[in-house]
């Protein structure tokens, strides 16, 4: 039978060490708002992801994070945020244009993207 091939991984999402196509899906919850050059971790994902990979996301956007008690909580960047048309569009051209959504405006976004095969 086919083997069962889950590799999971902690660490820099601009700088993973896998070859270019090399993942058939990347799962990132709550990361990209971490980066403090959150298009270059969307560039490194697309990366790594195999034609017609799937990338499956959430984010929240600047008016959640940067609430007073959330801000109280937790660390984010401050500089160049995005919402969804920003996060959307960079997504599309870096070849993971998105495919399906749930988005709560404007709070976040639940989201599905796949690698162009081209």
């Amino acid at each position: 039978g086919q083997k069962e091939r889950i590799h999971l991984y902690v660490g820099d999402v601009a700088r993973l060490p896998h070859k270019d196509a090399w993942a058939d899906a990347v799962f990132g919850f709550g990361v990209l708002h971490h980066l403090p050059d959150w298009r270059r971790g969307i560039a490194e994902i697309a990366r790594v992801l195999k034609p017609g990979g799937v990338y499956v996301l959430e984010e929240f956007y600047p008016q959640f994070y940067l609430n007073f008690l959330v801000r109280r909580l937790v660390s984010h960047p401050v500089q160049d945020r995005f919402y969804s048309r920003d996060l959307r569009q960079a997504l599309a051209q870096a070849g993971l244009p998105v495919q399906e959504a749930l988005e709560v405006k404007p709070l976040g976004l639940l989201a599905v993207c796949r690698k162009s095969s081209v």
